[in-house]
């Protein structure tokens, strides 16, 4: 008896099996999609209500698809409504929202806890959607590319191909993004030039493994970045010793005076004591770096 209150009140705004059948692609002022079902099998797609004839007109499914949607309309008695259930599915901006009872639609009617929700959702698929486009596509370096493919492969990896690589190592959706294809020639290009250092090689016609010579390269820059971080260690310490010299001798020299509280030639061993706190921090800062390098490797 409800249902075919319901469907008596929303036949004005059900939506025809062709608008049905193109609902995200063309709008229509009807936005309603009254089913008919059994269990979860579609049945009946109704269009209008005849209560003369007592009929309900429409369109049937076969397999979850309508058919006969060119042809005459199907027809259905009033009375079979008691034994199916009436879903209603609401089409609106691209989205549908189904409703499996008369009582969840008209409770999100009065409520628009579904819809809230669908908004909700929306927003944060817009958000997530701005950040991926206006996110910048970064390659790896060439080493830390190495050091991905050789990892891959001690985890018993197979060999990747160019895309897949490039799905490892930058991102799942890398094809979506505006620069994909400059970023992918790139990508090739540092893939050749360490097939032609030896490091990898190609099996299968468009796949890429690593050989072993990959791990003599990983390791013979990790030892030429360690000498370069210890290099520039040594300079500062050096800049910030020289400093230290020539300000202590032109506090000694009276080129520099400070105030009486602070009289060097009664503490001669202030100067010794700074020039050692300066030598020690020197080689606290190298050692850690050491243990920080070994630690790495």
């Amino acid at each position: 008896m409800i249902q075919k209150l319901f469907v008596n009140i929303l036949a004005k705004k059900a939506m025809s099996a062709q608008s049905y059948g193109r609902k995200f692609r063309v709008r229509t002022p009807k936005p309603y999609a009254l089913i008919l079902c059994l269990g979860d099998e579609r049945i009946f797609l109704i269009e209008s209500i005849d209560l003369e004839k007592g009929v309900i007109l429409g369109a049937s499914f076969k397999d979850s698809e309508l058919r006969g949607v060119h042809a005459q309309q199907a027809k259905m008695k009033i009375s079979d409504l008691d034994t199916l259930q009436l879903k209603i599915e609401h089409v609106f901006d691209n989205h549908s929202i189904l409703f499996n009872s008369v009582f969840d639609f008209v409770f999100n009617q009065i409520t628009r806890y579904r819809y809230l929700r669908r908004s909700i959702v929306q927003v944060k698929d817009n958000r997530e959607k701005k950040k991926f486009e206006t996110t910048k596509l970064i390659l790896k370096s060439r080493i830390a590319l190495l050091e991905h493919l050789v990892e891959h492969h001690c985890r018993g990896g197979k060999p990747m191909t160019l895309e897949q690589i490039m799905s490892a190592t930058v991102n799942n959706r890398w094809v979506f993004y505006k620069d994909s294809k400059h970023k992918k020639k790139r990508l090739s290009l540092m893939l050749e030039s360490l097939e032609e250092t030896n490091d990898i090689e190609v099996v299968r016609g468009n796949q890429y493994q690593v050989k072993a010579k990959a791990i003599e390269t990983i390791e013979a820059f990790r030892d030429s970045n360690l000498k370069h971080k210890q290099i520039v260690i040594i300079q500062k310490g050096m800049l910030l010793l020289t400093v230290s010299l020539a300000f202590f001798t032109a506090l000694q020299s009276g080129l520099i005076k400070l105030a009486t509280i602070i009289n060097l030639e009664k503490h001669l061993g202030t100067t010794l004591i700074v020039l050692g706190l300066v030598l020690a921090f020197m080689y606290t800062v190298n050692q850690l770096h050491n243990k920080k390098f070994k630690s790495d490797s």
